[in-house]
């Protein structure tokens, strides 16, 4: 048996007695399985789906813990915090703090719409063809967080831990400011800085 039919199994495993027809949908030769590297944490681990049927690649991800437990990540950081619970957090370095936070935000993203982590506003880009004041708005913008979007900041402080983080979600500018504690504890405040900005359309 292959490494990604293996994969498939202890998946459908974990999963089949809470989802119907899973089965079905992880044996498709249309499912693609990738384990990611998640050294912070021990225990479990993140495996990335993608779908290339019927029309366009679909991408989702899946927590799993022990031998009997699994969930879908995508869209739902409750989900990846059930995860953590079940699991044993190794983030002890600023290096582990920084992949556990962009895993945590990368895998629980709702990607039927845009999520972009921004590393500087230079990067919020343009719709073309938009009114001239609509591409206005977007030059102003940028210069106005100039100094602010950065790549994302930790602040270690004994078994606390901040880190801040820019994105763009749907057509809105968002600030992210994740405090995570030694065992891999959770929260994050969502800050809509910008609305409506006029960004190319992400079609689901």
């Amino acid at each position: 048996m292959s490494n990604t039919q293996q994969i498939k199994e202890r998946l459908i495993q974990r999963l089949a007695a809470s989802i119907s027809g899973i089965k079905e949908f992880l044996m498709s030769e249309a499912v693609l399985v990738e384990p990611l590297s998640t050294p912070f944490i021990l225990d479990g681990g993140i495996v990335k789906l993608v779908n290339r049927k019927p029309r366009v690649e679909r991408i989702s991800y899946i927590g799993w813990a022990g031998t009997d437990f699994a969930i879908f990540l995508s869209g739902n950081r409750k989900a990846f915090s059930e995860l953590v619970s079940r699991t044993r957090a190794n983030i002890g370095t600023p290096e582990l703090v920084t992949g556990f936070v962009r895993t945590l935000l990368d895998t629980t993203a709702n990607l039927n719409d845009r999520y972009q982590v921004l590393n500087s506003s230079k990067e919020i880009p343009i719709r073309p063809g938009c009114a001239e004041e609509e591409a206005r708005r977007i030059m102003e913008v940028r210069q106005r967080y100039e100094s602010e979007i950065k790549p994302m900041t930790l602040k270690l402080e004994a078994d606390d831990i901040n880190a801040r983080i820019f994105t763009l979600i749907g057509q809105n500018l968002v600030r992210l400011d994740v405090h995570v504690q030694a065992d891999g504890r959770f929260s994050i405040q969502d800050t809509v800085l910008e609305e409506n900005l006029a960004m190319p359309y992400v079609m689901p």
